[in-house]
């Protein structure tokens, strides 16, 4: 996991591509990751064998000639909200 300090809320990325067990999420204390007012982003999601929660927002970013395209779908309310102060 990959801390990045922000002045109204703590950012925190999981690359779990290298993860060999879910398990090692749990010595890794993930839970305590996915606070309310933590940003969590997490790479490679369905590694995480299903110790991970529900995702608010999926990101999907693609290789396109022009460089990259990136989708976002909401899940949530909560990411539906997110979405919508994104477009303000």
């Amino acid at each position: 996991v990959e801390p990045y300090p922000f002045p109204d809320h703590p950012v925190y990325h999981f690359d779990l591509y290298r993860l060999q067990d879910p398990e090692e999420l749990e010595l890794m204390g993930v839970r305590d990751y996915f606070t309310p007012e933590a940003l969590v982003l997490v790479e490679w999601p369905e590694r995480g064998g299903g110790l991970l929660p529900a995702p608010d927002l999926h990101l999907r970013i693609t290789v396109v000639p022009q460089g990259r395209d990136l989708t976002l779908t909401a899940l949530t309310n909560r990411g539906q909200a997110a979405l919508a102060r994104l477009s303000a």
